[in-house]
Order: C-alpha cells, then sequence, then structure tokens
C-alpha cells in the first residue's frame, strides 16, 4: 500500500519534472546560451550543513560531563 503510494508520488514527480524540462526547452529556444542554462537547470543542489554557533557549541561543553 504505501509503496504503491510512493511510485506513484514518484511518477508524478516525474512527470511534473518533464514538463518543467519542456518548458524550459520551448522558453530558451534559440538562446545562444542554452548550453551553460542546461547545465544550471539540471544542476543538483547540495546543502552545506549548519555550522554550530558559539552559543551552541558553549551549551555543548557545559553539558558534557568530564
Amino acid at each position: 500500500m504505501k509503496l504503491e503510494l510512493k511510485k506513484k508520488d514518484i511518477e508524478q514527480l516525474l512527470d511534473t519534472e518533464h514538463k518543467l524540462w519542456e518548458e524550459f526547452r520551448e522558453l530558451a529556444a534559440g538562446d545562444r546560451f542554452i548550453d551553460y542554462l542546461s547545465k544550471v537547470y539540471k544542476k543538483k543542489i547540495r546543502r552545506s550543513k549548519k555550522k554550530p554557533t558559539e552559543r551552541q557549541r558553549t551549551y555543548h561543553l557545559l553539558s558534557t560531563p568530564n
């Protein structure tokens, strides 16, 4: 049951992605930067991990037993 829902969600997302890609291609048709724009469009975003703030580091040091 859950697996079927996940598969359906994935299919919908892939369909939406395909439609967006086609719309992007139509809008960028004839643009001299199409290769670069396609590369940027396809690029995956990698989020950086948040570094702890000074306050969090201090709290962590105080709360750990020695």
